[in-house]
């Protein structure tokens, strides 16, 4: 009853929240005397709202069997230790009293979790991510869409066909390293970038990550009310729906121009750069040619580190601490899913506007660690559900993050740099578990030297949170003061003003941008991470025009490909980031 009335009040709110994009009175206009659009109008003309239903069905079909994944899990390798054919349920017994084989068990899952953690961020994941992010930008966003889809669907098929006895349910984990192929979330973060004008970004991921936090909200909701076998009937459906709805309702982003400037700006860079790497050094040059990128990909990496590292163990740690089953596990990711509702829709835009983008990441990181060291000492459920609120504002790091290097990276390269920044997230996730996983056994298992101490991990977590926020402190100031401004004050790149321009009626709806009269913006504008705008060189220094999509999501991008910006960011950026060294 409390969570109805929650979800009511929540639900009034956001869409106060939505409707309530208020500007500064100083700031910038389009050139037609009218403020610049508003984020639930942008979501809806331009089509970029459609990507938040698929990433919300997607995330259901996981968060309805999560709950009773770890219990699971635990079970099947306590039976395994004991060596009997004898079904185990080691939540039965209290923490304090538990037979050695159900100790080790739990240390056992987060091995196995670890290991396949390892292979998909790694592995998988590391190399794929960067070069699935380029290939988005040569030949759509909804191939890969419709792939990452596909593959979603192989860990629901293992936990159907395991719950019916038809194969062992640690075929889960080489199911979870298979969706790691594919990174969903960083297509749709590019998804976003090609259609919203940078003064919205911020908050559009924002609401990326927050159709995820609804999913892992109403998942539990779903799979509370339903038995084992019920909620395996259930993966069909929303296998299925998310299948579908990629086929039918997700359009394509990018435009056949820059499709085919990224072909063949990518095959002449192929020919410039031997080797089987090269397509990876390629995408790594972007990201890593300022310290502030440089600054924000190390940021990114220790987060990865201690999220994937501790995510691995914090089910099973809190079945050892404080006795949790499967309606605790739900209720975790309950609080974690309304969490990061209220914090990526209702605070993170206001706090971007009244601290800024640095100050905004300082504070996600330092509510990330407090939450850790909370929890490391938690003696009761109680102490759980308040370190579990204090980390909400923790979920703002990413989405954060993401709108930084976003907003400071040319408008036609939003694919590789994004696929860059999560491969190197993915880096550090497969390595936060080889480090966590091995701690958290030497302190819990029956046979090691050392004191039982289960919380320990989250103390070393809480440690490498703090330095990646005083390495946050450092980023900086002119660069995140820009993108700060950008998300207070309207448009700062062609793109934003031509679309913002279209939206408010300017002339016949291919108005040039504000400021520009008479000009198309050329392919290759792009923003340095000054701020300073440069002009890429590109095949001829042609402009391309503003293209609209009859019958698709809305306004189309000027400009080509990220890949033609390749020769030109790598000598300008030189000089623009050395004044930020």
């Amino acid at each position: 009853m409390a969570t109805t009335a929650l979800s009511r009040g929540l639900s009034r709110v956001v869409s106060r929240s939505l409707r309530s994009e208020e500007t500064d009175s100083t700031a910038e206009r389009t050139g037609t005397g009218q403020e610049p659009p508003t984020l639930f109008f942008t979501l809806f003309h331009t089509g970029a709202w459609r990507i938040l239903p698929y990433l919300l069905v997607s995330v259901l079909g996981v968060a309805v069997v999560i709950p009773a994944l770890p219990v699971i899990l635990t079970d099947y390798f306590a039976q395994r230790r004991q060596g009997g054919d004898t079904p185990v349920s080691c939540s039965s017994y209290p923490p304090a009293a538990q037979p050695s084989y159900c100790q080790d068990a739990h240390s056992d899952s987060v091995t196995w979790s670890s290991g396949a953690s390892f292979v998909s961020n790694t592995i998988v994941a590391f190399f794929l991510t960067p070069f699935v992010g380029r290939l988005s930008d040569q030949l759509g966003r909804k191939p890969f869409m419709l792939a990452s889809s596909v593959l979603s669907v192989l860990p629901l098929a293992v936990f159907f066909l395991s719950a019916n006895n038809v194969i062992s349910i640690l075929w889960w984990f080489p199911a979870q390293v298979a969706t790691a192929a594919v990174d969903k979330v960083s297509l749709a973060v590019a998804f976003t970038a090609d259609l919203m004008p940078p003064s919205l970004r911020a908050s559009t991921i924002g609401l990326v990550t927050a159709s995820f936090a609804c999913g892992i909200f109403v998942g539990p909701l779903i799979s509370s009310r339903l038995t084992i076998q019920q909620i395996t009937w259930t993966l069909p459906v929303f296998a299925a729906a998310s299948l579908l709805w990629v086929v039918f309702a997700i359009p394509e982003t990018t435009t056949a121009a820059s499709r085919a400037e990224a072909r063949a700006s990518a095959a002449a860079a192929a020919a410039a750069d031997t080797g089987a790497l090269s397509g990876l050094a390629s995408t790594w040059r972007i990201v890593m040619r300022s310290r502030l990128f440089l600054t924000l990909t190390a940021v990114m990496m220790v987060v990865g580190v201690v999220q994937e590292g501790l995510m691995d163990l914090l089910m099973q740690y809190l079945q050892i601490k404080v006795s949790f089953g499967v309606a605790d596990n739900s209720a975790v990711l309950m609080v974690v899913g309304v969490g990061g509702l209220v914090s990526q829709v209702l605070l993170l835009r206001p706090l971007l506007h009244l601290l800024g983008e640095k100050r905004v990441l300082v504070l996600a990181l330092l509510a990330q660690g407090a939450r850790d060291v909370m929890l490391a000492f938690a003696e009761s459920k109680t102490a759980v559900w308040i370190a579990l609120n204090v980390g909400i504002l923790g979920l703002m790091s990413l989405p954060t993050l993401s709108a930084i290097k976003s907003n400071n990276s040319a408008e036609h390269e939003q694919g590789a740099v994004q696929g860059a920044l999560f491969g190197a997230k993915s880096l550090a996730q497969g390595t936060g578990p080889l480090i966590f996983a091995p701690m958290f056994a030497a302190f819990t298992r029956s046979d090691s030297p050392l004191p039982y101490m289960p919380g320990a991990p989250l103390l070393v977590g809480a440690a490498l949170l703090l330095a990646a926020s005083l390495l946050a402190c450092s980023l900086p100031v002119e660069a995140t003061e820009r993108s700060a401004a950008a998300a207070a004050k309207g448009p700062s790149s062609p793109r934003s003003e031509d679309l913002e321009t279209r939206l408010l009626g300017g002339d016949d709806g291919r108005s040039p941008p504000s400021g520009s009269p008479g000009k198309t913006p050329r392919l290759g504008a792009y923003y340095g991470p000054k701020g300073d705008r440069a002009e890429a060189a590109s095949s001829g220094g042609a402009a391309l025009p503003v293209e609209g999509a009859p019958g698709g999501p809305g306004p189309r991008w000027a400009g080509g490909s990220p890949s033609q910006l390749l020769p030109a960011i790598a000598e300008g950026e030189r000089d623009r980031g050395e004044a930020l060294a």
